[in-house]
């Protein structure tokens, strides 16, 4: 398992799932359904999935649509 990275700056460009589940703070289950259904922007290269840096900090600045009421 990889250390967490410090900042977001530190993050590389393109992430896996694996990496992008510790930045949410959900497990790898969660991240799985928010790729399938769409909530989480991604690229799909054969049966891996990657996320760009910049989606996950776009999906993060959304908050949760509880909070919108």
């Amino acid at each position: 398992m990889n250390p967490r990275p410090s900042s977001y700056e530190a993050l590389p460009w393109v992430l896996t799932p694996e990496e992008v589940a510790p930045l949410l703070n959900v497990s790898m289950c969660t991240v799985y359904a928010l790729l399938r259904s769409n909530q989480l922007k991604h690229t799909r290269i054969g049966v891996q999935y990657r996320i760009l840096k910049q989606d996950v900090l776009a999906f993060m600045d959304q908050g949760s649509p509880a909070e919108a009421v």
